[in-house]
């Protein structure tokens, strides 16, 4: 089932996450650094953490910028809205696949319904139909016996151009 939700786009959205966490993570790491308000430089496992907490828009304040550094506020709320635009992107796509797969199954299902209907309506019918058809075989052979006949004796066919060879031997069984 899982198979059948998570396609290319929905990886293409998780990979594009991903890429967002760790773009983020080394531009917290190398360019501000220094911009957090703590005593001791950030390990690249915490700006790892804080670019996580800070996508996700969760903000548990436990490591938390300097309001000095505007080029920090602003990466970080690029990071924020990419973050929000990712997920949103992200859940339409599931979203859409969870209702392509749905409506698939509902029409294979009414297929199947008419399916089953035509072939009760033909259960009823086909007793009807079978003789019917008898009726018509026995008409057209004795009509169109009766009409060959009338034409071979009257010499049509065999001087008509444009008959074929099979009505011609057709006419010579009936005539004989």
């Amino acid at each position: 089932m899982i198979d059948k939700i998570i396609h290319w786009k929905t990886r293409a959205f998780v990979l594009l996450y991903m890429a967002n966490i760790v773009f983020f993570t080394l531009l917290y790491y190398l360019f501000f650094n220094d911009s957090f308000k703590t005593d001791v430089t950030l390990s690249l496992f915490q700006m790892f953490y804080f670019s996580i907490v800070t996508i996700s828009t969760l903000g548990y304040g436990d490591i938390t910028p300097s309001l000095n550094s505007n080029l920090l506020l602003g990466a970080i709320m690029l990071q924020v809205l990419s973050g929000i635009f990712i997920i949103g992107l992200f859940l339409n796509s599931i979203a859409q696949k969870l209702s392509d797969t749905q409506d698939k199954k509902r029409k294979q299902e009414k297929e199947e319904e008419k399916k089953i209907l035509l072939s009760k309506q033909m259960a009823i019918f086909k007793p009807i139909l079978d003789e019917h058809l008898r009726i018509l075989a026995q008409v057209y052979r004795v009509t169109s016996s009766g009409l060959f006949k009338n034409l071979c004796q009257s010499g049509k066919i065999t001087n008509t151009q444009g008959n074929t060879d099979e009505d011609r031997n057709r006419c010579r069984a009936i005539c004989s």
